[in-house]
């Protein structure tokens, strides 16, 4: 069990995320169960969604990669464009509380900070 956080036997279900961030705003999250999700997402909720008037020069590229589903080339468009950045996180483990005070604490004692260097 003391694998668990890093799951690499991939037993825990993922996530892709992505992080939007624009100087001096707090940064927004995409979250998705898949890429197709999260590409679907950008697509729709961030770039289509963006006012026409702050894409400039890049309106006809983002349009036309919009409508080609070439969602890598709108975004590093939309990104020229707008000066935000997205950064994408394709494969995310999900995480659950368990329930069990005593199996928190057996897994604490588990981990490398309660191992045979460590001063208690």
């Amino acid at each position: 069990m003391s694998d668990a956080s890093i799951d690499r036997e991939r037993r825990l279900q993922r996530v892709v995320y992505a992080v939007i961030h624009e100087d001096g705003a707090e940064p927004e999250v995409l979250i998705a169960r898949d890429e197709e999700g999260l590409n679907q997402a950008v697509a729709l909720e961030l770039i289509a969604s963006t006012d026409p008037k702050r894409l400039g020069s890049h309106l006809t590229a983002i349009r036309d990669a919009l409508m080609e589903g070439r969602w890598v080339d709108a975004l590093v468009d939309w990104m020229s464009a707008t000066g935000r950045t997205v950064d994408v996180f394709p494969d995310e483990p999900i995480r659950e509380s368990v329930h069990d005070e005593e199996s928190i604490q057996l897994e604490l004692r588990l981990k490398s900070i309660f191992g045979p260097f460590s001063t208690r």
